[in-house]
């Protein structure tokens, strides 16, 4: 009988390989939202999974591996995950630190090997093949522009660039936009209205307000196409709906319409398409502490990004008509540089801003679930005595300081009507602290656990 077990679990092994499951994982997020370090710490939590205490998989004792593998060819450079290990972990010449900004696309595999319950005691080995795509975050914002021709898009950004604390950013670029003549095509005078353009969009993004709807995103990060005609272009103001030929409107036309078919449209073709799930990750302290402004612009920027993908459940048809993405994580990063108390209120928070988008995809059959994370954990809670009584705090290493602080981070709005700029909330920054990420286990972190199960839990069922 012992016999014939062992051949039958023999023949399951050899068919499941014929059926290993895929997951396509797009970590979606807008810059210095901390895609780099969520993937890296998605990873090692896998590779070194006893942190995992709410994944069931791991928890039933269905876990076998994890195990990095080689994409199966194309031309995609590899996620630089030892490298961005080798930062978080520091080494003799360096303390631990974080990493360098994503500027181009790049893919990793991890294989996990795990056991699927059966009657009558038998278990039949499976395989999830776990593929995740990393990019810059500013080329995302390009995705709303594929439906957009480029009078409505010109119509757009100048009105916006009008608005609030843009309009101290944007008087240059359009100050040059307005004085060029309608049949001008002098390159030179375009270059240097695009430029003008690009610094605006730079000084929105590190403006107090920390605008995030920046748009086209390679303006901000080229890559290889730094200086390409293809990004010499800037909306115009009263851009007329059909520019004439020979106009300088008809030539935008046709470098915006270009932008959209040889970068953005290829972009998202061929890295965001075949998408199965999505986390979508958020800096909403920065946002918050930023003041109103900053919180609509990112609401804008998040609902026009994800109206771009196709959500609902996923079933034989999307063989015919293409990936469904069926279960969107939204997470607010950085949970850590709060008191634990306050977690809980963050991710409500981060809710309440996304609550139009996160009801449509329902509809549409996609489920949603929205989390406070950290990805990597550089605090601990500590409680700070002050001539006001006792505080729930936080105690790290700041970015500029070489000792460990105990800190009061600053109240949180209770929704998002109350936030005001006023400073009752003022995010600081840290960095990790030494010994914190180890080779041999998985990270610190705070809710990746539960991130997992959500995102991958029924794939490894």
């Amino acid at each position: 009988m012992t016999t014939v077990i062992h051949q039958v679990e023999d023949w399951l092994a050899e068919a499941g390989g014929l059926l290993d499951r895929r997951v396509r994982l797009g970590v979606t997020g807008l810059s210095r939202a901390g895609k780099t370090v969520f993937i890296t710490s998605l990873v090692h939590h896998l590779l070194h999974p006893s942190r995992l205490k709410l994944l069931s998989v791991l928890a039933e004792g269905r876990f076998d591996a994890a195990l990095l593998q080689p994409m199966p060819g194309g031309s995609v450079p590899r996620f630089r995950y030892e490298a961005v290990l080798q930062d978080l972990t520091g080494s003799a010449s360096h303390q631990p630190r974080w990493p360098d900004g994503t500027k181009a696309v790049s893919e990793l595999r991890l294989s996990i090997r795990f056991r699927s319950p059966l009657a009558f005691g038998l278990e039949r080995p499976n395989t999830l093949h776990l593929d995740i795509v990393d990019y810059p975050g500013e080329w995302l914002l390009d995705l709303p522009l594929l439906t957009l021709d480029y009078a409505t898009w010109s119509r757009q950004a100048v009105a916006q660039a009008r608005t609030g604390g843009r309009a101290r950013l944007s008087a240059e670029w359009l100050a040059l936009a307005e004085a060029m003549p309608a049949g001008g095509t002098d390159e030179p005078a375009i270059i240097r209205t695009a430029e003008a353009y690009r610094a605006y969009l730079n000084a929105a993004r590190n403006a107090p307000e920390r605008f995030s709807m920046l748009q086209p995103g390679r303006f901000l990060v080229p890559g290889e196409m730094a200086g390409a005609p293809a990004l010499t272009f800037f909306p115009l103001p009263n851009a007329p709906d059909r520019p004439e030929r020979d106009s300088l409107a008809r030539l935008m036309a046709d470098r915006f319409e270009s932008y959209k078919r040889e970068v953005a449209g290829p972009f998202f073709d061929h890295h965001l398409k075949r998408i199965d799930r999505q986390v979508v990750l958020v800096d909403l302290l920065d946002h918050l502490a930023a003041g109103p402004e900053s919180l609509a612009d990112l609401k804008t920027a998040i609902d026009g990004t994800l109206g771009a993908f196709r959500h609902g459940e996923s079933s034989w048809l999307s063989l015919l008509f293409g990936n469904r993405i069926s279960r969107v994580l939204f997470a607010a990063t950085k949970a850590d540089h709060l008191p634990t108390g306050d977690h809980q209120p963050l991710a409500d928070l981060l809710s309440a801003l996304v609550g139009d988008t996160a009801r449509n995809l329902s509809y549409a059959g996609a489920r949603i679930q929205s989390e406070a994370i950290a990805a990597l954990r550089v605090t601990r809670d500590a409680t700070i005595d002050t001539s006001n009584g006792r505080w729930p705090g936080i105690a790290g290493l700041p970015l500029d300081s070489d000792q460990i602080e105990e800190v009061l981070p600053g109240t949180l709005p209770r929704s998002l009507d109350a936030v005001t700029t006023s400073g009752l909330f003022v995010p600081i920054g840290f960095r990790p602290m030494p010994s914190s990420v180890r080779l041999d286990q998985g990270p610190p972190s705070l809710r990746m656990d539960r991130a997992l199960e959500f995102l991958l839990g029924d794939s490894l069922a």
